[in-house]
């Protein structure tokens, strides 16, 4: 099977602040005092039901410029010797493979795991990790040593199965079995284990022409209700800290969408009316490699909704920089404006998606309280989604057990 890639396509605004204009003191003839007109005092918004085609929310502040408030919601974020390993960025698969070992030649497929992760970490030195899958009676299956890739632009590590490794696990350990398998990764330089849990294995049959075979595929239904709310990570690397930056907001599907543009459009709101609607971007698959086949059951997509320069109000956080209105028109600082805010996706009109996140006080997103699956990187929160309407079908009890492989969040805010 060929494992589908994450395809990321990142859409970043960063705007610059106005300049300020600098005054001298100079000795001038004494003038008649002129009163200025006060200026206009913010709209109250009602708290009532939320109307889809109410107004824009006015910002909070009246004054064209914001004076730096010199207190930044959002820091940098540095690499260390400490090896930070990204949970939720876990992603296991079945590899299917076209025979049985053992019985060659019948047309049988077969399948055994593959696992990629990645680590937050300085990149001094070696990770020698290594992967052990166990069977659904808890026996050992077999163990492979994990390839430790390039440092990436968001300064992690991908750590992953070989490929060759894989290709001669099919032709000596692969079953035709399926249930919920065990995997354990281990540091094996410190006897360290960083990750372990369990994953769900079902199939599905493929018509060819002349014989039908099985494709294999991991359940991520677990996936469906858990979005983030996140930040693009080049804001927080650089010589300077990033300042009006967007947010982004992720949500997985699991129906294909069919169309080119697929009819998905995002909505916020806040205060009970409209900030901004705009189209998602295509973000990540876990899929076979044949699910196109049978794309309603097992296919999980994310799709990023962020109200950037292409939509009609971009949606931003300040952190403690000063922006210029006349430089800015569209934008909405959230971290200036705290509370609730909800977000509703639309497939051709028809709302299929509902998720909320709320700003405190100090202008950062607030996590809710749970317990975290591990590190996650660049200030991300994790938040319930609800799935509205039947039209795509998963196990909506899967997360309480399944999530992040048998690792789910104690106190997840998910009814």
């Amino acid at each position: 099977m060929k494992a589908i890639v994450a395809n990321v396509i990142f859409l970043i605004l960063v705007s610059t602040a106005g300049s300020v204009v600098a005054q001298f003191p100079i000795k001038i003839p004494k003038i008649p005092k002129v009163e200025k007109p006060k200026a206009d005092q913010p709209k109250t918004e009602s708290r009532g039901k939320e109307n889809d085609q109410a107004a824009p929310v006015e910002q909070s502040e009246t004054s064209t410029y914001s004076t730096p408030s010199g207190k930044q919601p959002y820091g940098f974020i540095r690499t260390t010797a400490n090896v930070l390993f990204v949970r939720d960025s876990v992603y296991i698969q079945a590899e299917t493979g076209k025979e049985y070992w053992k019985s060659p030649g019948k047309g049988i497929s077969s399948w055994v795991p593959k696992v990629q992760f990645t680590v937050f970490y300085d990149y001094k030195a070696e990770l020698p990790y290594v992967a052990e899958y166990t069977n659904p009676d808890g026996s050992v299956w077999f163990s492979e040593p994990l390839e430790l890739g390039n440092r990436a632009a968001d300064l992690t590590v991908m750590v992953k199965s070989n490929r060759d490794v894989t290709t001669q696990m099919i032709k000596t350990k692969s079953t035709i079995a399926t249930g919920i398998y065990g995997i354990k990764i281990t540091n094996s330089a410190s006897g360290e284990v960083a990750f372990q849990g369990k994953f769900k294995v079902g199939k599905f049959p493929i018509e060819f022409s002349r014989e039908t075979r099985n494709e294999y595929y991991v359940d991520h239904d677990w996936l469906m209700p858990i979005g983030y709310v996140s930040f693009h990570f080049s804001n927080f690397i650089g010589e300077d800290l990033g300042v009006n930056f967007p947010i982004q907001v992720g949500m997985w599907f699991k129906k294909s969408l069919g169309s080119t543009d697929h009819g998905l459009e995002g909505r916020l709101f806040y205060k009970g009316q409209q900030l901004a609607t705009t189209k998602p971007n295509e973000r990540e698959d876990r899929a076979s490699a044949f699910a196109v086949n049978s794309p309603d059951l097992h296919h999980w997509r994310l799709w990023e909704f962020q109200w950037s320069n292409k939509s009609d109000r971009e949606i931003h956080v300040d952190n403690g920089g000063e922006y210029h209105r006349d430089n800015m028109p569209k934008a909405f600082f959230i971290d200036k404006n705290p509370g609730e805010y909800t977000v509703k996706a639309y497939h051709n009109g028809t709302q299929v998606r509902e998720a909320k996140f709320t700003v405190g006080t100090d202008g950062k997103i607030v996590d809710g309280g749970y317990q975290k699956p591990g590190y996650l990187t660049y200030h991300k929160v994790l938040i319930p989604v609800t799935i509205i309407g039947t039209s795509e079908k998963w196990n909506a009890t899967a997360w309480k057990t399944e999530a992040f492989y048998g690792n789910p969040m104690t106190g997840f805010p998910l009814q």
